[in-house]
């Protein structure tokens, strides 16, 4: 299977790992986007090829951005907000209101373009078998 790579968004660093409330993903935007369509995944590598066997997903929402910014996420608890740094570059910070850490050796921030989408029918509850 070949997976294309996401052009839009770069990760730049993961600052901090390990570090409550200041373990961090740094994202710089290519181009004009909108966030509304990325899943941004946190996970095990699984080798040099740059697989990634996620175990965290946050989704930011609609927000349109362009470069020169930076989408910051945290994985810690704060309020999402945009400010400008005194280079003038937007900073885009987001909160994933994880309880704990997420980064450590071996795991990796990714980036998930969401093309489309198809969500089947929840699964129902098993008929009652009656004991006789």
């Amino acid at each position: 299977m070949t997976y294309g790579t996401v052009q839009e968004l770069a990760v730049i660093d993961i600052a901090d790992p390990g570090i409550p409330n200041k373990e961090r993903i740094a994202i710089r935007p290519k181009q004009a986007v909108d966030l509304y369509d990325f899943l941004f995944i946190i996970g095990w590598r699984t080798g040099e090829a740059g697989g990634i066997v996620p175990f965290d997903v946050y989704y930011p929402g609609q927000r349109i951005i362009q470069p020169p910014s930076w989408v910051i996420i945290f994985t810690g608890s704060g309020t999402n907000r945009t400010e400008v740094a005194p280079n003038g570059e937007v900073l885009h910070i987001f909160y994933m209101g994880r309880p704990r850490t997420l980064f450590a050796p071996g795991v990796a921030a990714g980036i998930v373009k969401v093309a489309a989408v198809t969500i089947g029918q929840p699964v129902k509850p098993p008929a009652q078998v009656t004991q006789q």
